[in-house]
């Protein structure tokens, strides 16, 4: 019976039991079979039990975190279980209490919203989640006091996160001695970690600016102290492209604006939004200016800060900031630039995260291609950045290196670069290179990949034996049929059957004397 045909409930359970085997690195890549694949995976990876073991910081935790909450109710973790206690106060909020919270589509979709903000890079987390998030409980918990401090900075923080305008209202002011809850202070005074982040970060990050108002009128008192709560309100901001909440931050603060700009140099290679990188360019230009150890520095601008913007926006793939770093400020790297950042660049980090416009224009404005171009660009899943890169290898006779490309792509399976990288004629890799990439596909258990190897020699070696030999034969014969052909007056023809269509056609003027036809089979 072939594959397609199985029956969906078991497919899952050869889903699962593969992503089980494989692990989360290579778990992941099962995911690009087919549209239903995407989607099947996904769920085996969330219940497989996989994620439990791996580094906590990957993109399936959300999903993975929501699943759990929805799931083994009597023995969640704490950190989950304040979750599902959040969420239940939220659905019951937004129907008055009509139903306790009992809705179960509203009560999912807003688990698996509040689980989104979990991000440790938003809502000035910056620590990875601990095993009490993973591990369940031994016995069955009781509910979380909701006077537990714990319990009600998430909850204000899932209230700044949805937009939960009444509900800020209605708790707000159970936070007059504990600001710190509200948001970052120079130290942590928490005891513990926010299970959602800080109230004032998550809705900067949203663009929630009724509730960051709020917010912001209690925790601020117009004075220097101010500037780390509005700093990381502005972080937020910009790394979640909200134009107007940025506004709303920098516009009755002007006073303070130029002791943002540390946040603002960190911040700004965070946002897509073209409008708002402008809005804060002429600040950030301004920040060696500022700051004491750079005003001997006149080209720290120039030589260190674009450069770094340049890459970042690069790796974003962001064409229109790209567009405008390059053509309005200037950006280049410099030669030093390039020889202490060997693995860092515009080019590379296009080519890594499959960003195919922004390559396209960085190497249309003539930016260096560096010689481990290939080997970043096999770590995409996008063979037509392999070929862009093939191409502008062949305009500029770079000598890119395409041997470790190889071994790359075959380590993450990635098929359709390996065939290009074995097949295109203008690719050389040296046989080190491939007896490596067949080495890592048997450790890795990858047949079809080292098969895939084999094959690609064994059509070469044929192609020597049979076709090289074979004109080495041809060329000894070529002066005495040019001999017979003279002695004759006739026209011999010679037909070789290729793969590749030739014709070659030699006369003489005034006497025919020989002709060589190319046939492709």
């Amino acid at each position: 019976m072939p594959f397609s045909a199985l029956p969906p409930e078991i497919v899952r359970h050869i889903i699962l039991h593969a992503v089980k085997v494989r692990g989360i690195k290579r778990a992941g890549r099962l995911r690009y079979v087919s549209k239903s694949w995407d989607a099947a995976v996904m769920d085996a990876i969330c219940a497989s039990g996989v994620l439990e073991g791996h580094e906590r910081h990957c993109s399936y935790l959300p999903r993975y975190f929501a699943q759990r909450v929805m799931g083994r109710t009597r023995t969640l973790p704490r950190p989950l279980c304040i979750i599902r206690q959040v969420a239940a106060r939220i659905v019951s909020h937004r129907n008055k209490g009509r139903d306790g919270g009992d809705n179960y589509d509203g009560f999912r979709d807003c688990v698996l919203d509040l689980c989104q903000s979990c991000d440790e890079l938003i809502g000035h987390r910056h620590m990875y989640l601990k095993d009490d998030w993973f591990i369940d409980a031994e016995s069955p918990i009781l509910p979380v006091d909701e006077h537990d401090k714990q319990f009600r900075q998430a909850l204000l923080a899932a209230a700044a996160w949805t937009n939960e305008v009444a509900l800020v209202h209605e708790i707000l002011p159970f936070f007059r001695d504990c600001l710190y809850l509200i948001s970052p202070s120079g130290y942590n005074q928490l005891g513990f970690m926010p299970v959602f982040g800080y109230p004032v970060s998550l809705a900067a990050y949203r663009g929630n600016n009724e509730i960051l108002s709020l917010l912001l009128g209690a925790v601020t008192t117009d004075g220097p102290k101010d500037l780390e709560h509005l700093g990381n309100a502005l972080t937020n901001a910009i790394l979640g492209n909200q134009s107007s909440t940025v506004e709303l931050i920098l516009e009755p603060q002007q006073k303070w604006v130029h002791d943002y700009n540390m946040y603002l140099v960190y911040g700004i290679r965070g946002t897509a939004d073209i409008g708002i990188f402008k809005r804060l360019v002429p600040f950030a230009r301004e920040y060696p200016i500022h700051i004491l150890r750079l005003r001997s520095k006149p080209d720290y601008w120039r030589v260190k800060t674009l450069p770094a913007m340049l890459c970042s926006v690069a790796s974003d793939g962001n064409l229109a900031i790209l567009k405008h770093l390059v053509e309005e400020e200037g950006a280049e790297l410099t030669e030093r630039w390039y020889r202490i950042h060997k693995k860092d660049g515009p080019v590379l980090n296009a080519a890594r995260d499959g960003r195919i416009d922004a390559l396209v224009y960085l190497l249309g404005k003539g930016m260096p291609l560096p010689t481990a171009t290939p080997q970043f660009a096999a770590r995409s899943r996008n063979p037509d950045i392999m070929r862009i890169i093939i191409e502008g290898d062949m305009q500029r006779n770079s000598n890119l290196e395409f041997g470790p490309a190889l071994v790359t792509a075959i380590e993450r399976e990635n098929e359709q670069v390996v065939r290009l990288l074995l097949h295109c004629e203008h690719v050389r890799i040296d046989e080190e290179s491939k007896a490596q990439a067949q080495r890592h596909a048997e450790e890795l258990g990858l047949e079809s990949m080292a098969e895939m190897i084999v094959v690609v020699e064994d059509n070469d070696r044929n192609l020597t034996d049979n076709v090289v030999s074979k004109f080495l034969l041809v060329s000894l014969l070529l002066l005495k049929m040019k001999e017979t052909a003279t002695r004759f007056d006739t026209m011999p023809r010679l037909t070789i059957v290729s793969s590749d269509p030739r014709y070659i056609n030699n006369q003489v003027p005034a006497r025919p004397e020989w002709r060589l036809e190319w046939y492709r089979s």
